[in-house]
């Protein structure tokens, strides 16, 4: 059943010729089965008629003839699958009964009418006439009489035979009257086979429906190959343009709704963008003035609660500024190197003497991104292991299709039950990151959003701690990359 499963295809196309083949596998059987069958019953009379014609002709000959050209006409008469004889007894006195044809008797007896006094007519079941055999001291052998050809006949298999005996005892007043005319013949009972015919036929018609059905397919599948392109390039947060209308109904109104979707969400992100771009905007001014009055405040302890209360405040509309000019800018996709881009931040944050070091991969890790908005991601997660771990060990290296970025700290972590509270925007764990470390709580929340934006998954896990390894916080982030 996997095997089954590892070689189904799973493309339309395949699905479809493998469903079509079976079909014309199956009905190409069919149809040789009741052609087989119809071609045997047709041969089998045939042969059949002509023997009869052939025996009845042969009969009123012998009865108008002279006894001294009998012999000599038997054997002329006789090849190897239809033999005559003259005897004074039936050729069928001693035989077994198998099958008894009395419908055939009674034609050959009404075509010869007065000739014939008795006609016999037996059918022998094992596909070979016994008598076609030389048994030795068997007076009613052939071969023992000398009268016909040796041996059984050549050319097709013996089983697609059935052996046939007519002894017909004609009537007294002739030549040979009263005595009894005997014919052994074989009637083919299976036509020639045509199995090579037959396969021909199938990989003929088959070839030619692979190709029209893989044709006719990739055609209709192209626009959803392109659809799923652009939902590809959407998901990541690329500015895709409005999709060609064309193929059947069902993927033009599938196509259509796409774009609909797409016009929805993007008018709704830019509001929302726009929106939070003003508020913070507009809260610049009465920060401002707020600060002016904190300044005349004449108690020094207040005045500089206020005035770090306001910074905060500051701080945070500066950061939401930040955020949705970011958003807000149509950044150009390419493709860039991911283990590069990891450098780069590591070595920036180095040379400010930071304590961060980088394990570069060396599978091809190539990226079809928007290299500020991921680097800006990728630096959030450092800059936090830095600030609340002191130190940042970063990774990177390839499984499948993906890229692995591994960036651990030595902090004291986080409680799985905040792992994922802490990506809220503004959320800070205050009982195991300290208000000193700075940050308003956005670092997180936009980090992931941008991992997202470009078809990535992140997660948070604690590492256990051992003898070499004092713990800390992991941070995972897995992205898509291109295919070897």
């Amino acid at each position: 059943m996997k095997l089954l499963k590892r070689l189904w295809p799973q493309s339309l196309a395949g699905q479809l010729v493998v469903f079509l083949l079976t079909a014309i596998v199956l009905a190409q059987a069919i149809a040789f089965i009741v052609v087989t069958d119809e071609r045997r019953v047709a041969v089998e009379r045939t042969t059949r008629d002509q023997v009869v014609a052939r025996t009845v002709d042969f009969a009123r000959l012998v009865a108008e003839s002279p006894v001294d050209l009998q012999n000599r006409m038997m054997r002329n008469a006789s090849d190897r699958r239809l033999r005559f004889d003259i005897a004074d007894t039936s050729l069928l006195e001693h035989a077994d009964m198998d099958e008894r044809d009395e419908a055939l008797e009674r034609r050959i007896a009404d075509e010869l009418g007065p000739l014939a006094r008795d006609v016999r007519v037996v059918y022998e079941t094992d596909g070979l006439n016994r008598w076609f055999r030389a048994k030795k001291g068997d007076p009613k052998s052939l071969e023992s009489k000398g009268t016909g050809p040796q041996g059984p006949p050549r050319g097709p298999a013996l089983r697609d035979f059935v052996g046939l005996a007519i002894s017909i005892n004609l009537a007294p007043g002739g030549a040979s009257g009263g005595r009894w005319l005997n014919m052994r013949t074989l009637v083919r009972t299976q036509p020639p086979t045509f199995e090579g015919l037959a396969l021909a036929s199938v990989i003929a018609t088959a070839v030619v429906l692979v190709v029209i059905v893989v044709f006719t397919v990739r055609r209709t599948t192209r626009p959803l190959r392109e659809l799923a392109g652009a939902a590809e390039r959407f998901g990541r947060g690329e500015a895709v343009a409005p999709l060609a209308e064309h193929g059947p109904s069902d993927v033009r109104q599938t196509v259509v709704a796409f774009n609909a979707m797409q016009d929805r969400l993007k008018r709704f992100v830019d509001d929302r963008t726009r929106m939070l771009a003003a508020i913070s905007h507009d809260l610049r001014t009465p920060i401002t003035s707020l600060r002016l009055r904190a300044e005349m405040v004449e108690d020094a302890e207040s005045r500089d609660a206020m005035l770090r209360t306001l910074a905060d405040m500051q701080t945070m509309v500066e950061a939401t500024l930040s955020f949705a000019k970011d958003e807000a800018t149509a950044e150009a996709t390419r493709t860039v190197d991911l283990a590069a881009l990891l450098d780069s931040l590591c070595d920036d944050l180095a040379a400010m003497g930071k304590d961060v070091t980088f394990t570069e991969s060396d599978a091809k890790l190539a990226m079809a991104c928007r290299p500020t908005a991921l680097g800006r991601a990728l630096r959030n997660l450092i800059e936090n292991a830095l600030n609340y771990g002191a130190s940042a060990r970063v990774a990177v290296r390839r499984e499948a299709d993906e890229a692995v970025v591994e960036i651990d700290d030595d902090g004291p972590g986080i409680a799985e039950a905040d792992r994922a509270r802490v990506f809220e925007p503004f959320v800070r764990l205050e009982t195991s990151r300290s208000k000193q470390t700075g940050g308003i709580g956005l670092g997180l929340s936009i980090a992931r959003t941008m991992i997202h934006a470009h078809g990535g998954e992140i997660a948070l896990a604690n590492r256990p701690k051992s003898e070499t390894d004092g713990g800390g916080l992991r941070a995972t982030v897995r992205l898509p990359i291109a295919k070897a």
